[in-house]
């Protein structure tokens, strides 16, 4: 309305006008709310649920900047509305709160520097509004809201307690019980969908296919935020491993010992390894990439097998196989192929400003 964009306004859609006083005080249907919440915070005591709404922030988000605090409060008080709807006695109750709780959901990604303040509660929100989307009979629409929701439980993990500077008075270990239940979720959800497994399709190209190399980092030492150490036995188990696998099929192996990123884990190395490879004048097609920790299981199997059974031995095919499991994103094995679109791609990955938590965080956004 022309008094501003944070002037009540009535819920579009399904949505009773005024069944949402919270996202009402704040203009929610106006398509200028993210500079609607740039503007200011906006109080609202009109919904019971405000004061507990407060309570809840102050315990999940210890950190949250005071200006922030007021905006989260009012997203706390909207969300704990949608359950109210969620659990109502109408025929539509569950659809209205899903409804409700997306709305909720889609301020927060159009206000990342709010969302950020408090991952943890946005990761908990995304994984509520999966398992509502899966009990309607929505699991694809369930698998993007848990994927959405593993970016801010990467983002929290960067306040675990094991990265934090002893005098700190607002670390503690990163929500076990919440782990555990997001595991839970996404272990259900994967479960509920039923996706068969991709039948392999052995490759039939002419010749000797396309030139792969496997690197693999094996560099190990202690430090505070793993359980690894200089005398880890690992490279002794795998490297043969890897290196008799490349040998039977006829790839070149690349081992690094030395990170090109050392005042960091060795996962971090990993984009820039590949993209050094890649972007080389006599590069390979494509790049494997497999964690030090990792095993090649079946040596019958190709990776030429992998590229043809995903259609990526195509000129038109995909630049990028990465495995999904119900941990998220899993980059113990990667598979990029040498394209304009990789190596952006992966300087992309390397400038992130997220890599917070392990080499994951990284590819999001």
């Amino acid at each position: 309305g022309e008094g501003g964009c944070c002037e009540a306004s009535a819920m579009p859609g399904r949505l009773r006008s005024g069944a949402l006083p919270a996202l009402a005080a704040i203009g929610f249907a106006s398509p200028n709310l993210p500079r609607c919440l740039a503007q200011g915070p906006v109080q609202d005591s009109t919904s019971p649920f405000s004061a507990v709404a407060r309570q809840l922030v102050e315990e999940e988000c210890p950190s949250v900047e005071p200006g922030i605090l007021d905006h989260w409060v009012t997203l706390q008080t909207h969300f704990l509305e949608a359950h109210s709807i969620f659990y109502g006695a109408e025929a539509q109750s569950r659809w209205m709160g899903l409804d409700a709780l997306l709305r909720g959901l889609g301020v927060l990604l159009e206000n990342l520097q709010v969302a950020y303040q408090c991952s943890l509660s946005c990761a908990k929100h995304f994984r509520l509004a999966g398992e509502w989307a899966l009990a309607l009979g929505h699991p694809w629409r369930a698998r993007g809201l848990v994927q959405l929701g593993n970016v801010f439980k990467l983002q929290a993990m960067a306040r675990w307690w094991t990265s934090l500077d002893p005098s700190s008075t607002t670390g503690k270990r990163f929500e076990p019980r919440f782990q555990v239940e997001y595991t839970i979720a996404l272990t259900q959800l994967y479960a509920a969908m039923q996706v068969p497994l991709r039948p392999l399709t052995r490759f039939a190209g002419v010749g000797a296919g396309p030139r792969i190399e496997v690197h693999s980092i094996c560099t190990y030492k202690r430090d505070a935020t793993s359980n690894t150490g200089s005398e880890c036995p690992l490279p002794e188990l795998s490297v043969p491993n890897h290196r008799a696998y490349a040998a039977h099929h006829g790839h070149r192996y690349v081992l690094h010992t030395e990170l090109p990123l050392p005042d960091r884990e060795a996962h971090y190395s990993k984009m820039l390894v590949i993209h050094e490879a890649l972007r080389a004048a006599d590069g390979p097609d494509w790049v494997f990439f497999i964690d030090c920790d990792a095993f090649f299981t079946n040596p019958g199997v190709a990776i030429a097998d992998i590229l043809q059974s995903y259609g990526a031995g195509e000129p038109n095919g995909p630049h990028f196989l990465v495995a999904e499991d119900p941990g998220g994103i899993n980059t113990g094995t990667l598979l990029f192929r040498r394209s304009d679109w990789t190596l952006a791609f992966l300087q992309r990955v390397a400038a992130s400003q997220l890599g917070v938590a392990w080499d994951q965080s990284m590819f999001f956004w």
